[in-house]
């Protein structure tokens, strides 16, 4: 393993893109968040890489720690008062994220750092769901537990979980049921 892990270390990256985004379920605090897709290009061999905002907010700021005397790129600064998953802001951030990237690339120190290195290697995290290909999705009514009124919600099946949501929209709250 650690002959293995020394060669990913010493691949030349060629190039970094940003091809995407999926909304993810955070199933402990059942929250949903989104996820950028990273396809990863070395000289012979190509990965994919999901990373929250959060990932590259850590990375940054321990690249600004790490390697202060240098002109790191701009990071994109976070939004405060909307939500993580609005469609706009993740399209946004994808755009400036990339940008950032692509800066981080120009920077050989960087580049061959172990840091950068460890961050780019792929990671399955069993924490997050995935909402995408749901078993059933859709609207249907549901009895209120305190004011005991019918709401209508969308309701995603997935595996033997039912999720619901106030609203379609992906920056809305669920529940787990």
């Amino acid at each position: 393993k650690n002959l293995e892990e020394a060669l990913v270390m010493s691949k030349k990256i060629l190039k970094l893109t940003i091809s995407g985004n999926k909304c993810r379920l955070d199933s402990k605090r059942f929250t949903k968040f989104a996820v950028y897709i990273i396809d990863v290009e070395y000289e012979n061999e190509k990965c994919r890489l999901f990373r929250r905002y959060s990932q590259f907010y850590e990375l940054d700021t321990q690249l600004r720690a790490k390697f202060s005397k240098y002109n790191l790129p701009t990071f994109p600064k976070k939004h405060y008062f909307r939500s993580s998953t609005d469609k706009e802001l993740v399209n946004s951030r994808m755009s400036l994220l990339q940008i950032y990237l692509d800066g981080l690339l120009k920077l050989p120190q960087i580049v061959s750092s172990n840091l950068f290195r460890v961050w780019l290697r792929p990671v399955e995290n069993t924490g997050y769901l995935s909402l995408d290909n749901p078993d059933y999705e859709g609207y249907l009514s549901k009895q209120g537990h305190v004011v005991k009124s019918w709401k209508r919600r969308y309701f995603v099946l997935k595996g033997d979980t039912l999720y619901y949501f106030k609203t379609e929209e992906v920056s809305s709250k669920k529940k787990k049921i």
